[in-house]
């Protein structure tokens, strides 16, 4: 039986690139080219559809019908280096016009489904260069094969599954499988098909079986502007998101005066507007500088070459900032562009302010999952990895989600790598990351194979970002923007205290909800964070009264009162306030402190704030009905700092000092047992 460690994984990822691109290594020509010789680069246009990439020829039996044999190839990944040994997707063309490993293209029309059979007719077993993990593969080193439609609407007998056909398929059989192209589930966008047999889907999509799926409908016709389709692929990459060796081409080069368009499996570029990605294609254009993309993510963009005529632009590549993780090395280069002179095809001159994709519309979840992601016996022969602490085919199905619901995934990631996520059916909205301190979560919870499934990782956030959301009248403060002076805003403010690097990207998600008025999101001295809204609350010039209440989940019901209430608001300085606790608050005992209440995750604070003093009683009395409404959905708790004035003996009170007032009282005991200190949220000195 062949099994290997992770770190022999990731070796093998390296050797692997030699041995498919020259399995004759022992040649010193090749080898010192595959070593880092000089290979020269920018010698070929990048393949198209048509030019380099086969487009698919249906069978004569039917336009709607496709034969694809599996059969192994040889081409040249690079003029200077000799044949390399590929698999394939064969339609029967015998493939002379595929240029590089990833050759093949179906052009598909959305609405229109099509029959797809696959043969199979490469080797019976793998052979020595490509290393399996025979504790993985149904039979060993037996090549068995699966074809999947990677983002397609199909029945679980045609989505190449290995619940279903858990032996995939042996040499001389066939698969044959219904793509539905279905609408609105699969509009026009690029997909792709890849081999995913059981335990050996990396090594055959690797070896070559992976071609593009391209889906047109009649708002992307794929006539309007251009396409250019990319992937770079690199031996050594197995997880994370780094980029790939590929052929060392250019782009063909594009007119001067005109926007091109740039359909992408991986792309790294300055000055684009992305306007689609895996899904299809987006409702608006959204201007970006660089993407980061995992395998298998693609982005559809434009680019605008208008101000380079006659220019030689380089796409570059750089592993991405932390807290994305990745074994592979860095690739600066990518591809030239070769921008040209003249204007050869007119087309579009502007970016357009609306696009005819789709916008995610989801209502609220009807429940969350947890997933987690398991890495065991790192470095052991015994390695592996698991979803849930469960391996593939142990145990029963435990997600079984109901048609027409929405439901929120968390994906825990317990391992060293960054891991892209792909779920067949269905095409998802991501709407966060979190940090959080995964050992601590593991070693709170792990199972024998992990930490099994359904636990909230909530408690073990890192507690680096801490954030509040209200409704309130902006005052015309110096220090704040001018355009929101004496408005009505939604104010949102987090702060990530740690690295900036690692802070910009956490709180992107926060900037990215809603277009805002302003948006003052930069690295900034701590010391300014907590004196940013000193202009809200002039020195001696307001009346004040706050009370607060902890909640144990931001229901719905909660979410009407703050709304509603917010619009009520008595004065334009009062406003109702909304924390998210958790994080490093939640991983201290509550015995460990004075401040007792740490398990509450949400913190909801009714905050009146006026200029005179005949307004007391009115402002007073409405924060002690909002409180009121909130707090029969609290926990019986009060932050400290937000307690009324005339709280101090209340129950409430005592609840946030938790099985701590006790010992407290001992201590005011000792060190003021007249009760001096007692203009504040009063703890009674114990009797002696």
């Amino acid at each position: 039986m062949t099994t290997m460690t992770r770190r022999r994984f990731v070796q093998y990822g390296v050797g692997t690139g030699a041995a498919l691109a020259l399995p004759w290594a022992a040649r010193p020509r090749v080898a010192s080219a595959a070593a880092g010789g000089k290979l020269t680069k920018y010698l070929e246009r990048v393949p198209l559809p048509g030019a380099g990439i086969v487009v698919a020829t249906p069978t004569p039996s039917g336009s709607n019908q496709y034969l694809f044999t599996q059969r192994q190839i040889a081409r040249r990944l690079h003029p200077q280096l000799p044949p390399t040994p590929l698999w394939a997707y064969d339609d029967g063309s015998g493939l002379g016009g595929q240029a590089g490993s990833f050759g093949m293209a179906v052009v598909a029309q959305s609405g229109t489904p099509l029959e797809v059979r696959f043969k199979h007719e490469l080797p019976a077993t793998y052979p020595a260069w490509l290393p399996v993990d025979t504790r993985l593969t149904p039979r060993g080193r037996e090549v068995r094969l699966m074809t999947h439609l990677h983002g397609g609407f199909v029945a679980a007998d045609s989505d190449g599954n290995p619940a279903v056909t858990p032996n995939g398929f042996g040499p001389g059989e066939t698969q044959t499988v219904f793509y539905t192209n279905q609408k609105p589930q699969m509009p026009a966008s690029l997909l792709w098909f890849h081999d995913h047999g059981l335990g050996a889907t990396r090594l055959n999509v690797f070896a070559g079986l992976a071609a593009a799926y391209i889906l047109r409908d009649e708002h992307d016709t794929g006539t309007d502007l251009d396409r250019r389709v990319l992937r770079r692929r690199d031996a050594r990459q197995r997880q994370g998101l780094a980029v790939s060796r590929g052929r060392a081409a250019h782009v063909p080069t594009p007119d001067p005066e005109r926007l091109q368009r740039i359909l992408s499996l991986d792309i790294s570029g300055p000055s684009l507007w992305q306007i689609g990605a895996e899904g299809g294609m987006w409702d608006t254009p959204v201007p970006v500088q660089q993407l980061v993309l995992a395998p298998a993510e693609r982005a559809d963009v434009l680019v605008d070459f208008r101000k380079f005529p006659g220019a030689r632009l380089m796409m570059k590549n750089h592993n991405p900032k932390k807290p994305v993780s990745t074994p592979a090395p860095s690739l600066e280069q990518v591809m030239q562009i070769r921008v040209g002179t003249m204007i050869s095809q007119p087309g579009p001159h502007a970016i357009p302010a609306i696009l005819p994709g789709r916008k995610a519309d989801l209502p609220h979840p009807v429940r969350t999952r947890y997933i987690t992601l398991n890495e065991i016996d790192v470095d052991e022969p015994t390695w592996f990895l698991n979803l849930n602490g469960v391996h593939f085919d142990e145990g029963p199905v435990t997600e079984r989600p109901q048609v027409g619901t929405v439901e929120d995934w968390v994906y825990v990631n317990l391992t060293a790598d960054t891991h892209p996520m792909h779920t067949h059916l269905v095409t998802f909205q991501v709407v966060g990351r979190t940090p959080f301190d995964a050992k601590a979560y593991e070693e709170a919870n792990e199972g024998p194979h992990g930490v099994p499934g359904g636990i909230d990782p909530t408690p073990f956030a890192t507690g680096a970002v801490s954030a509040e959301a209200l409704s309130i009248t902006m005052p015309a403060d110096p220090s704040l923007p001018e355009p929101v002076h004496e408005q009505e805003c939604f104010l949102i403010g987090a702060v990530h205290a740690g690295d900036p690097e690692e802070g910009m990207p956490v709180l992107q998600p926060l900037r990215e909800l809603a277009k805002p008025l302003a948006d003052i999101s930069q690295p900034m001295p701590f010391a300014f964070v907590q004196s940013a809204f000193d202009g809200f609350f002039p020195r001696g010039q307001l009346h004040a009264y706050w009370k607060s209440a902890y909640l144990a989940e931001l229901t719905d019901d909660v979410i009407e009162i703050v709304a509603r209430r917010s619009a009520q608001r008595p004065t334009g300085l009062t406003f109702v306030d909304v924390y998210p606790m958790g994080g490093a608050v939640n991983r201290i005992g509550s015995d460990e402190t004075a401040f007792g209440e740490r398990s509450a995750p949400w913190m909801v604070s009714v905050n009146g704030n006026w200029t005179e003093g005949a307004d007391d009683e009115a402002n007073v009395a409405w924060v002690r009905e909002v409180w009121s409404e909130l707090d029969k959905l609290g926990i019986g708790s009060t932050y400290l700092n937000f307690t009324g004035a005339e709280d101090a003996t209340s129950p409430s009170i005592h609840h946030a000092f938790g099985r701590n007032l006790e010992r407290l009282a001992e201590i005011k005991a000792v060190y003021d047992p007249d009760n001096l200190f007692r203009r504040n949220n009063n703890i009674t000195p114990a009797s002696r």
